[in-house]
């Protein structure tokens, strides 16, 4: 018996439409951050410089609770067997983000005075369903048995397993909380030797990922390259296409060639 079959026999499960619906509302917050780098660094309703700044700051807010927040939350509602398709729905809905946010700077480009700020305002689509997602969404049974609500946790789990007999994950989860009470000192865990190397890995991966411009604004780019408005415009459409039909790539292999060579790949 191979360790995904196991997984499976240990973790009985099925794919459920209230649990896909959670899927997709709580990755809404990739769709957000997606616009968020499509559309720069401004509010729709700015008067002057100051309402831009202010604007900024309360988006980026939301923008980096939802980076925080989302990735975690689906790994820890997604099934065992789709756990890496699921997780990378979130870079899948920043891709849709940013395809979006192209396609209504190319729509607005011609809207004078006013363009900028119909393009400003439509971020409010994807807040408005992270929104509602977040008041529709269960809470993770994980968080719940954690805070010592074991009781709401093993109904939540049957909930989004779509079947009764969860003892065995169940168990597993009170486990590991357990083991994560017992940690007082966090950071100064972090900082002992043993866990030097996977914590600069970590940061590092982040950092080159980074500097090769893989979030580069496309537009500014191609504008900086010589193209001309409508030209960078169209241009960051169709890489924008590219962009999320590769992150279709990554889900369907995800789970079945798994994460390193993936990565691997990324980089050559």
């Amino acid at each position: 018996m191979t360790d995904r079959e196991k997984d499976d026999h240990d973790f009985p499960s099925k794919l459920t439409v209230y649990v896909v619906t959670c899927w997709i509302l709580a990755a809404f917050g990739g769709f957000m951050f997606g616009y968020d780098i499509g559309i720069s660094a401004v509010s729709s309703g700015a008067q002057n410089i100051w309402m831009l700044i202010i604007g900024r700051i309360l988006l980026s807010f939301g923008v980096g609770f939802g980076n925080e927040v989302v990735p975690l939350f689906l790994s820890e509602i997604s099934l065992v067997e789709l756990r890496g398709a699921v997780n990378i729905l979130f870079q899948f809905f920043v891709t849709v983000g940013i395809f979006y946010a192209n396609l209504v700077n190319y729509g607005t480009s011609k809207m004078h005075p006013y363009g900028w700020r119909v393009s400003l305002g439509l971020a409010g689509v994807p807040a408005l369903f992270l929104f509602i997602g977040s008041i529709v969404i269960t809470e993770t049974p994980a968080s719940l048995i954690e805070r010592e609500n074991e009781t709401a946790g093993k109904s939540t789990l049957k909930k989004i397993r779509g079947v009764d007999n969860v003892n065995v994950e169940f168990e597993q989860i009170k486990a590991t909380s357990e083991i994560a009470r017992k940690v007082k000192h966090s950071c100064k865990e972090l900082m002992k030797l043993s866990s030097m190397p996977p914590l600069i890995i970590g940061i590092m991966l982040q950092i080159f990922q980074h500097l090769t411009g893989i979030n580069a604004y496309a537009l500014v780019l191609f504008q900086t390259v010589g193209f001309k408005n409508n030209s960078s415009l169209l241009s960051a459409v169709i890489t924008g296409i590219v962009n999320m039909l590769s992150i279709l790539v990554s889900i369907f292999y995800m789970d079945k060639v798994g994460r390193r060579i993936l990565l691997l790949q990324a980089y050559v």
